[in-house]
């Protein structure tokens, strides 16, 4: 730690240097092609992006290192950078009473390539992208709003501060389930997954993007926004009803996601029209 624990102090008090939480984190993936005409097994859209988000219990963000060679023309041996090692996603969900988790990636791996068969589907149609967002409470995004009683209040929303984005991501192992007569317990699976390329994005990158607040009119009584959520997802509007961005953060993720996936499937669409 430096010398002066008042700079120190001084520091952590801006916001945006202050210890970062494991916690506040949500996950968005999107559907695989050959998935998109099966999901109504699995909920349809809106049961397939809560399932996977709200029951995500731990994320891991992979390691980024170099592969090295080595050469030693005269003196000590000294390496050089050839590559990035392969990198690998793990997901931990709680196993619900449904097996809707273990029966969606079961489906998944198994269409990927069956074990009656020697064949597997073709790449582009079984891999997607996933995004994890890591948010932070106390944030410069504020809300107003008006509450039952009449009376005006304020709160500070959770904002998102980093975002890993991958592309190209499979699952290739679905960890074992273990049944026991001992003392109960939550039941999880681990998901691991394969992805082409993985990217870090940071949005806090100036004190002021923590500390200049940007201000919100909600408009209506905080506690009668249970439909936020469910109107943004039908694309209805409430009369009075604005949203507030920590509830709805799930839903545009969403669209954002799906928007990406359908705009890389233009652009393969396109060019595959060119060799036809």
């Amino acid at each position: 730690m430096a010398i002066s624990f008042t700079r120190f102090k001084d520091l952590i008090a801006t916001g945006q240097f202050e210890p970062a939480r494991s916690n506040l984190f949500s996950v968005q993936m999107g559907i695989p092609i050959f998935m998109r005409d099966k999901l109504g097994e699995f909920g349809g859209p809106q049961g397939f992006y809560e399932a996977i988000d709200y029951l995500c219990s731990e994320a891991t963000v992979p390691s980024r290192n170099l592969m090295t060679g080595e050469v030693t023309n005269f003196g000590s041996m000294r390496r050089y950078a050839t590559g990035q090692t392969p990198q690998e996603i793990t997901l931990s969900f709680i196993v619900t009473k449904n097996q809707w988790h273990r029966g969606f990636f079961e489906h998944w791996i198994n269409s990927i390539s069956r074990d009656t068969e020697n064949r597997s589907l073709f790449y582009d149609n079984y891999v997607t992208d996933l995004v994890i967002n890591k948010w932070e409470s106390g944030s410069n995004h504020v809300t107003r709003y008006v509450d039952s009683n009449g009376n005006p209040s304020q709160i500070r929303n959770n904002k998102i501060t980093a975002q890993w984005r991958a592309v190209g991501v499979f699952p290739y192992n679905i960890s074992q389930m273990q049944f026991t007569n001992d003392q109960t317990q939550l039941m999880k699976i681990d998901v691991q997954f394969y992805c082409e390329r993985f990217r870090m994005g940071r949005l806090v990158k100036t004190q002021g993007d923590w500390t200049n607040d940007i201000v919100k009119d909600a408009g209506f009584a905080f506690e009668q926004t249970g439909s936020v959520a469910s109107s943004a997802f039908s694309g209805t509007d409430t009369p009075g009803r604005s949203g507030i961005p920590a509830l709805d953060r799930t839903i545009n993720a969403i669209g954002e996601v799906t928007r990406a996936v359908d705009s890389v499937s233009s652009a393969i669409n396109s060019i595959g029209s060119l060799f036809r």
